[in-house]
């Protein structure tokens, strides 16, 4: 027998004789999600990595992407009924605007400049200990 389940406004198909979920949305999916950021709302492009069946809050696991100019943050995200002010909705390949390829550049980018920050800090540190530790002050 199957019943209706919504989750923050996303209803969901289940099976209750196989208790398992079926619905609109699978493993895999592009969603658009609208978040509230410090000027009003911000869509970030997003894929479904997952639902977690938990017997008093469904859960569906999205990984999406913040973009801006410099730099690509990789999030995660758990939708669910206590999600507030968020929403999904399906995204089709022709409304994703960006390539991985860009991605990917901007994520190196951000590597490269923390490895940067690393190095930087471990040379104070050493300077640190030769100039003021080692010297007894």
């Amino acid at each position: 027998m199957e019943k209706v389940v919504e989750i923050n406004g996303v209803k969901l198909k289940v099976d209750s004789s196989k208790a398992k979920t079926v619905s609109e949305y699978k493993v895999g999916d592009s969603v658009k999600i609208l978040m509230p950021s410090y000027d009003g709302y911000n869509v970030h492009h997003g894929t479904i990595i997952g639902f977690t069946d938990f017997k008093t809050l469904p859960t569906i696991e999205i990984l999406y992407i913040k973009d801006n100019y410099t730099s690509a943050d990789v999030n995660f995200l758990a939708f669910n009924e206590k999600t507030t002010d968020i929403e999904i909705v399906p995204c089709h390949e022709y409304e994703l605007n960006f390539s991985a390829g860009e991605l990917l550049s901007k994520i190196d980018r951000q590597i490269s400049q923390k490895e940067e920050e690393v190095r930087n800090l471990k040379s104070r540190r050493e300077a640190f200990l030769r100039y003021f530790v080692n010297k007894g002050i």
